[in-house]
């Protein structure tokens, strides 16, 4: 007897498969839509180019180095030691295209906190999570440099 699970719409599928070819087709219908209404705009084409830049990869590289790879927000709000993965823009390029590879504005997250970081951008006081976060990076800076 093969092994199965349940895909994420319900449906069984071969322990080995990634997802049920329903939810494959859904997902892609899903991207080229938002693709569609939401990549393809002027301001995001030149966020695409930039995030493919020289500019953006010697900028990044240097905000990782600067917190020596640790996702500083686990670091002292959760008081866990964990390696970042994302850099994150503190203000966003859409409200300061001059900052964009400034170090002060950069700091390095765990997918998991960068998205709790991005959905706290979206959903509450905008200027109380720059300020939380700039108030690590200062804290940061003290203690290590």
């Amino acid at each position: 007897m093969a092994m199965m699970k349940t895909c994420k719409c319900g449906v069984k599928i071969d322990y080995f498969t990634k997802c049920c070819t329903n939810c494959v087709t859904d997902q892609k219908a899903r991207t080229k839509q938002y693709d569609k209404k939401v990549r393809r705009s002027e301001e995001n084409e030149k966020f695409d180019k930039f995030y493919k830049s020289i500019q953006w990869s010697c900028g990044r590289k240097v905000a990782i180095d600067h917190y020596y790879g640790l996702d500083i927000y686990s670091y002292y709000v959760r008081q866990k030691i964990e390696q970042g993965k994302a850099v994150h823009h503190v203000i966003p390029l859409k409200d300061d295209w001059n900052k964009r590879v400034e170090l002060s504005n950069l700091i390095y997250l765990t997918d998991a906190n960068h998205a709790l970081i991005e959905r706290s951008m979206m959903s509450k006081d905008k200027e109380a999570t720059i300020k939380m976060i700039n108030g690590l990076i200062d804290r940061f800076n003290v203690d290590f440099d």
